[in-house]
């Protein structure tokens, strides 16, 4: 559980906030613009509360040494590429 404060109209509101993590795959194969990675696929999901009605459940693929390279949710982000030094 967290909680969140929230500046408001008013007085800012402070409220517990349950988000629940899921390991759904630790060795997925997925491709997206930026290649094709073995990824850790975690599902993400919040319950609603005084500071997010809406809650939110989204789903992320992390590659090893590159970072998040998918997010699906109301919003769709893929990785277009990257540069490792």
């Amino acid at each position: 559980m967290d909680t969140r404060t929230v500046p408001g109209g008013g007085a800012p509101v402070t409220a517990p906030v349950t988000v629940t993590w899921t390991v759904e795959a630790i060795n997925e194969s997925l491709t997206v613009p930026a290649g094709t990675f073995s990824c850790l696929k975690v599902h993400r999901v919040e319950t609603p509360s005084p500071v997010d009605t809406t809650g939110g459940d989204n789903v992320y693929w992390f590659a090893r040494g590159i970072g998040k390279v998918k997010e699906t949710g109301p919003e769709l982000h893929e990785l277009l590429g990257y540069y490792i030094p």
